[in-house]
């Protein structure tokens, strides 16, 4: 149930796969690392001028420019890892199609390499700007049992994801133009751009159903020193999860078979 057996089978073509996954995103491209590191920052440039400036969204202690940046970073990492492993998922069985069809292939290892890669992805953003916080701020704000606890149940969350979402893209290869649409959506109902007190009163019990509210406010509590999501918040979030994860993962073993029929 816990992908024990796969792991222990094939862990070698599970590190090759991550490892490919991880040269192509660092040298890819004739930019390499440096597109990587581009993208997000001119996008935090872009939010920072509607949000901060043009909205007057303001947070922290100063009320800041800087402070509404360092606060949209937080919640940047636990997005862009989960919504770059969902669009890499949506293809990821027919991308690796010729192998597929043509030897007995473990395609599990495929979506959970996808989960891997992003969840190394979001310790690395992480380790990156706790580093910059130290730096600019002493220890006073740092909490990190909570984060270190919730990143495996991270894990299992992007998983559940990755399982169904792959799924979705060989079965329904015209989606496309309505995964951008829920992503989008996504974003912009989980707090990423603006902080909890935007959300209305009375909205808030319903929005805080969302997982990503657990994630996002776990790592701004652990690292910025705010509010805890509280254990409501935290225990949806878990159990959310932890749900998606054994829906996915039961669902992806009892229909992966027809995968090579579609394909």
């Amino acid at each position: 149930m816990f992908c024990i057996n796969e792991l222990r089978t094939h862990r070698n073509l599970l590190k090759a796969l991550i490892r490919r996954d991880l040269f192509e995103k660092l040298v890819g491209s004739k930019l390499g690392a440096v597109w990587n590191i581009l993208q997000p920052i001119v996008l935090m440039g872009l939010y920072i001028l509607l949000f901060s400036v043009f909205l007057n969204i303001k947070v922290g202690e100063n009320n800041s420019h800087l402070d509404y940046g360092i606060f949209l970073f937080s919640g940047m990492i636990a997005w862009l890892p989960l919504q770059e492993a969902i669009q890499k998922s949506f293809d990821v069985l027919t991308k690796y199609r010729h192998l597929i069809t043509q030897i007995r292939f473990p395609l599990l290892i495929l979506p959970m390499h996808i989960a891997c890669v992003a969840i190394l992805q979001e310790i690395l953003l992480l380790t990156i700007f706790s580093c910059l916080l130290i730096w600019k701020t002493p220890f006073t704000n740092f909490e990190p049992l909570q984060l270190l606890f919730m990143v495996p149940i991270k894990f299992m969350f992007v998983l559940g994801v990755c399982l169904f979402a792959s799924f979705i893209g060989v079965h329904s290869k015209d989606s496309t133009q309505v995964l951008q649409l829920a992503l989008t959506s996504a974003f912009f109902i989980s707090p990423v751009v603006y902080p909890l007190s935007r959300v209305p009163e009375w909205l808030l019990p319903y929005y805080q159903m969302n997982p990503m509210v657990g994630f996002i406010e776990t790592i701004r509590f652990s690292l910025l020193g705010t509010s805890n999501p509280g254990l409501e918040t935290l225990a949806f979030c878990i159990g959310s999860a932890i749900l998606l994860y054994i829906l996915g993962l039961t669902y992806f073993r009892a229909h992966q078979h027809k995968v090579v029929e579609v394909l």
